[in-house]
């Protein structure tokens, strides 16, 4: 499995993605992560032999007789031996055995080479000559070292990102006898110069240093290291294939001929100097990715050939300021158009059916958009973080969507989808027709000082309202039995908030970094107050924990660095781990009888404790850490007097300074 990290220069946002299948994103760093089974078996076998026989001895002192525990021991150990012995070492290159009867090898391993490689058509393992015909999947991955190779003309297939970020292997030959490269099987290898191909080859041919197949319809590689600022594509190709240019940074102008059909995954990722590219109108498809963080891109023309365009086709290209969908397109991939910062208008056209998930996010210069009636689904945060959006619009015929007021509903109004945030507005009052209000619904309405919510509304989706940094108080009512997930994060002006006893569940991070909440009241009503739910609420004084909560979970309170006392109720059976730490005013603690679990670190960093009283005739068997950073010496511990002895005498609450019977 291959990661790579991409780093959008629009908005400087860093993504882990799998590149397995094809990521085809700018790289900060890659490590080459990998694990040998029979590596580790000729390194260990002992240990893992013994281990072996410990678990089947185990199994048979439950009801495996010894005869069918030895047989069983002899099969597994006869198995493990034979598939090691499938793998050897030559001169620091690792062979894996294909056939013992053809006399076939695999090079499985050479990512520790450097400098000019050879590889052998023939190796010797055991007296017998093996023929090496595959150069195997990631076999030098991350030779960044390796200056050049020569493929000997035993080899018929070379695997899947055989020769990944090679990035000083200058030029490659593929002999004839191979007929078989894998996807990806010189991607990001910078410094390639030429791919050339053996003339007797009947499977590829390669022009001028790019790689095709045989008769040229499909264009598979263009190395990433030639110096070509332009290229005009042969009028024989019908497919651009996936990452053929991607990462050609020296290219700035490509011509595609009216022959190709098809644009391929990455095909044009991370092509930096690419500032236009007009597609024929015999493309019919545009890959995922296929124009990926070209960060020069300004313009470009889709046909009304095109009928879909893929998931993060255009996602990071910062320049592009207008793009025209033509009336031959129906989807709208996932994250098309994501971080294009300088896309200025859209037009959507009545044939599109599906904008995909997060389409539009991130371009912080689109002012409008219209939904034409064509549309049937509008996939999650479609136009989230657009920060300069100031009205979403509807076609009145359509029968999935409307709106009112800029603001986007499902076709009854039942569901808020979104409210620009480019809004200008100050207060705003939910219809009463509501009933839920979507994830990301008000997400950054950084203007927006009060709301009004509505008896009809049920659940307040994850983060609904999050970084609504105007927002300084809001009324749940009490219709409202959810909230969501980050629901009220970081609204960093909120002082109150009244939740209703109607609310059962306050989600994760419900209310993190609400740095100006002092105070909150949580009904009987709730019984899990959630992970980081209170998180980093610095001017919180005090909180009501109520009878109904039995987990106060991973980090609730976290960082409240205002919070002087808290008392937690008798239904209470676990504190989660840091569910106070961090707290620095925290004066006394009191818990009570019914608490069985407190989590490591629970209070650690509270270094201005004085007092914890604990009801627990028990002493609960804690971590070493659940007090860590606090001095336990200067701390007085108050608990059943007729328990005195057992905590005198239990790890950590022994370390107690000063000891109190009640």
């Amino acid at each position: 499995m291959i990661f790579i990290f991409e780093v959008c220069q629009s908005n400087g946002r860093l993504k882990l993605k799998n590149a397995n299948p094809k990521s085809r994103r700018k790289k900060l760093s890659v490590n080459h992560i990998y694990y040998d089974f029979f590596s580790y078996l000729a390194d260990y076998k002992n240990n893992l032999i013994f281990r072996l026989f410990l678990f089947t001895y185990r199994l048979q002192k439950q009801w495996i007789t010894m005869r069918r525990l030895i047989l069983l021991f002899i099969f597994v150990f006869s198995a493990i031996v034979s598939i090691a012995q499938t793998r050897f070492d030559v001169n620091g290159l690792i062979y894996e055995i294909l056939s013992e009867s053809d006399r076939t090898v695999e090079l499985h391993d050479g990512s520790n080479s450097s400098g000019e490689v050879s590889i052998p058509s023939v190796v010797s393992y055991n007296g017998n000559n093996y023929s090496v015909t595959t150069v195997g999947d990631k076999a030098f991955f991350g030779c960044d070292g390796l200056i050049s190779v020569t493929i000997p003309n035993s080899v018929t297939a070379i695997g899947n990102g055989a020769f990944v970020l090679c990035e000083q292997l200058t030029s490659v030959t593929i002999p004839n006898s191979v007929t078989a490269i894998g996807d990806e099987a010189f991607y990001h290898c910078y410094g390639l110069i030429s791919i050339n191909v053996d003339s007797g080859n009947s499977y590829y041919k390669s022009s001028d240093g790019v790689l095709f197949n045989f008769d040229a319809t499909t264009l598979i590689q263009c190395p990433e290291g030639n110096s070509r600022t332009n290229y005009v594509i042969p009028n024989s190709v019908t497919t651009i294939g996936n990452e053929a240019f991607s990462g050609c940074n020296g290219l700035t102008s490509v011509t595609i001929p009216n022959s190709v059909t098809a644009i391929g995954n990455g095909a044009f990722s991370d092509c930096n100097r690419l500032t236009s590219v007009t597609i024929p109108n015999s493309v019919i498809t545009i890959g995922d990715e296929a124009f990926s963080s070209c960060f020069g891109l300004t313009s470009v023309t889709i046909p009304n050939s095109v009928k879909s365009i893929g998931d993060r086709a255009f996602n990071c290209c910062p320049e592009l300021t207008s793009v025209t969908i033509p009336n031959s397109v129906t989807t709208i991939g996932n994250e098309a158009f994501s971080d294009c910062s300088g896309l200025t208008s859209v037009n959507i056209p009545n044939s599109v059916t599906v904008i995909g998930n997060e389409a539009f996010s991130g371009c912080v210069k689109l002012t409008s958009v219209s939904i034409p009636n064509s549309v049937k689904s509008i996939g999650s945060r479609a136009f989230w973080t657009c920060s300069g959006l100031t009205m979403i619009n509807v076609d009145s015929e359509n029968k999935y969507y409307k709106s009112i007021d800029g603001v986007l509903f499902n076709f009854d109004a039942t569901t808020l989808i979104q409210c620009p945030e480019g809004n200008s507005r100050t207060n705003y009052v939910i219809p009463n027709s509501v009933t839920a209000i979507g994830s990301y619904a008000f997400y950054e309405c950084s203007g927006l000082a009060s709301i009004t919510i509505p008896n009809s509304v049920i659940t307040i989706g994850s983060a609904a309202f999050a970084n609504c940094h105007g927002l300084t108080s809001v009324t749940i009512p009490n219709s409202v039995t959810a909230i969501g997930e980050e629901a009220f994060r970081t609204c960093s002006r909120l002082t109150s908030v009244s939740i209703p006893n109607s609310v059962i569940t306050i989600g994760s991070a419900a209310f993190s970094g609400c740095y100006e909440l002092t105070s909150v009241t949580i009904p009987n009503s709730v019984t899990t107050i959630g992970f980081a739910a209170f998180s980093g609420c610095d001017e919180l004084t005090s909180v009501t924990i109520p009878n109904s909560v039995t987990t106060i979970g991973y980090a609730a309170f976290y960082d409240c660095s205002g919070l002087t006392s808290v008392t937690i109720p008798n239904s209470v059976t676990t504190i989660g781990e840091k569910a106070f730490s961090g707290c620095v005013e925290l004066i006394s603690v009191t818990i009570p009888n019914s608490v069985t679990t407190i989590d490591i670190n629970a209070f650690a960093g509270c270094s201005r404790l004085k007092e914890v009283i604990n009801y627990a005739k028990e002493p609960q068997q804690v971590s070493e850490t659940i007090f860590s950073s606090v001095n336990l010496g200067n701390v007085r511990l108050s608990v059943p007097s007729l328990s005195l002895d057992k905590y005198k005498n239990a790890d950590v609450w022994s370390s107690f300074g000063e000891f109190k019977g009640m």
